[in-house]
């Protein structure tokens, strides 16, 4: 299920309380694969969040982003054509290019896909 407000939209799992951050300011409209640049820096999150703790109640979950040989990195495009600043870091299934608002909640929920935040500077993965 989305909802959307006029700071940004947010994704919450069928049958949680938990929701995600998908963008702030405009609604992401959906999401395509990230340019290699910009997938360097969502799998250094990747990277530093396989090296924490990792002790969210939901770590066990998405335990498969330490472990996947390939994974894909996707980032939002708003509603205005612009690009995001956030993104996903998805198990690679080598289908989809594009994923839509519509998947994105299904595939959050369902722990195929993580959100990552970009906060100025690194990339963190959003795993609650």
């Amino acid at each position: 299920m989305l909802s959307a407000s006029s700071i940004g939209a947010e994704v919450e799992p069928a049958q949680s309380t938990q929701s995600y951050k998908i963008a702030e300011g405009l609604r992401t409209a959906f999401y395509e694969h990230a340019p290699r640049s910009l997938a360097t820096a969502m799998s250094k999150a990747v990277v530093s969040w396989c090296a924490s703790d990792r002790n969210e109640p939901r770590a066990d979950a998405v335990s498969w982003v330490c472990q996947a040989q390939r994974l894909v990195y996707f980032r939002s495009v708003l509603l205005d054509g612009a690009k995001g600043r956030h993104g996903l870091v998805c198990e690679d299934d080598e289908t989809s290019k594009y994923l839509g608002m519509d998947l994105v909640a299904e595939q959050v929920s369902a722990g195929v896909c993580v959100p990552a935040e970009f906060d100025g500077s690194l990339y963190k993965l959003l795993i609650e």
